[in-house]
């Protein structure tokens, strides 16, 4: 379950990339699932999707040292 979503990187700062890097964060997220649908999603936005996959436990620490860094575009836990 997807609980929360961070962009990162050059799109997170307001700069082109050919690379969406994005923070994932849940319990128990299918990552072969997850894989396919980046497989998908890349041609149809002719970028590469890079993407770490944390717990909630894992995040927070993650979350807390790149705060700056990280721009949240989903949040299910709200």
């Amino acid at each position: 379950n997807v609980q929360k979503v961070y962009l990162e990187g050059r799109i997170a700062q307001g700069l082109d990339s050919d690379i969406i890097d994005l923070m994932i964060i849940g319990n128990d997220i299918d990552r072969n699932y997850l894989s396919s649908l980046v497989e998908k999603a890349e041609p149809l936005l002719g970028k590469k999707i890079r993407y770490l996959v944390f717990d909630e436990i894992d995040a927070e620490v993650y979350v807390i040292k790149h705060s700056k860094d990280l721009v949240l575009i989903f949040d299910y836990s709200a």
